[in-house]
């Protein structure tokens, strides 16, 4: 008889753990059922057969009668706790899923809506950066060798295309041009040497993407400063130099830009000065108005300066090939 019993529990207990994988309910709870009914079934049993007569657990017969119906009042108890843990246990996967899929589902909306950004019209924006060497620490070329003064970079994009003007003037006046047109529609980036009037084409898709050797540990510190009309804090890169940027936070949309910065780092790369392009507007928090950079001693080597911002709509011709230049 106890065999037999036994053997029964065990293939409830083995039936009601395949019944629960094969429905999708949770199998802990299941096989927690499984038991609890085993356990029941079996002082039932012993309790029937105290009915007539048999002492079981040195009870009589009327104790018996009591101790069952207590014993099915517990079980209908356990059965109803059992349920509502079910039940809200389903109730809480069922919210975790909405939870996920809305997650996903504005993930999905915001990725949709920043490549619509990314192409987007509304999106032109033209910035000029100047750079400006400090002669007094920066050491003396040979004789013959052309001194820097100064850099200009403009660059402009609009429905994401994007062309940087790189200006480099020479302390006796005179001055080279470099273009980078980079149209990430067609998967092609414009080289191109205004100097010569000559260009080289490269396909976006092989050129990998700058990823900077020189690592820099980033710190934001408490100092603010308003730089033409923004709010600008203060950070701080240390790696072989030590920059302190001051950004804003309003002047764009970090991600949008930053998806930016990339295809510039790529263009840069494809012609050997892709660290030029900077930390990314997501390694600062935030747009760089002003930058200036140390040596290890301590010593301004040079400035970086926005001299002009606009979000004004900026012409298409802009970013096409230029008719004078010609494919070296």
């Amino acid at each position: 008889m106890k065999s037999t019993l036994l053997l029964f529990w065990i293939f409830c207990i083995i039936s009601t753990i395949f019944l629960a994988k094969k429905k999708g309910r949770s199998v802990p709870i299941w096989l927690l059922v499984s038991i609890f009914l085993g356990v029941f079934g079996v002082i039932g049993v012993l309790f029937a057969r105290n009915l007539k007569n048999n002492k079981v657990f040195g009870l009589n017969k009327s104790d018996s009668i009591i101790a069952s119906f207590l014993l099915v009042i517990l079980l209908i108890l356990t059965i109803s706790v059992i349920q509502k843990t079910i039940k809200q246990k389903r109730e809480v996967d069922e919210m975790c899923k909405q939870i996920n899929t809305k997650i996903r589902l504005d993930d999905i909306e915001e990725n949709l809506i920043l490549d619509k950004n990314f192409l987007s019209a509304e999106k032109d924006f033209y910035y000029k950066k100047v750079y400006t060497y400090n002669r007094d620490v920066l050491p003396s070329h040979p004789p013959g060798y052309k001194e820097i003064d100064s850099e200009i970079w403009e660059t402009y994009i609009k429905n994401g295309k994007i062309r940087v003007e790189h200006k480099i003037i020479y302390s006796d006046l005179g001055k080279e041009t470099y273009i980078s047109i980079i149209r990430p529609d067609i998967k092609l980036v414009w080289e191109i040497d205004w100097n010569k009037k000559t260009f080289a084409k490269y396909n976006l898709d092989d050129i990998p993407e700058e990823v900077f050797k020189i690592k820099r540990e980033i710190q934001s510190t408490d100092n603010k400063k308003n730089i033409k009309g923004y709010l600008c804090k203060e950070v701080i890169a240390k790696g072989l130099l030590e920059e302190h940027y001051w950004v804003a936070k309003d002047i764009v949309d970090i991600r949008w830009f930053d998806k930016i910065q990339r295809h510039i780092a790529q263009a840069f790369s494809a012609v050997g000065y892709g660290s030029f392009a900077g930390l990314y507007v997501s390694d600062l928090g935030g747009f760089p108005l002003h930058r200036e950079v140390y040596d290890d001693k301590g010593q301004l080597i040079y400035t970086v300066d926005i001299a002009d911002l606009s979000k004004a709509s900026i012409p298409s011709d802009k970013f096409e090939l230029p008719a004078e230049v010609n494919k070296k």
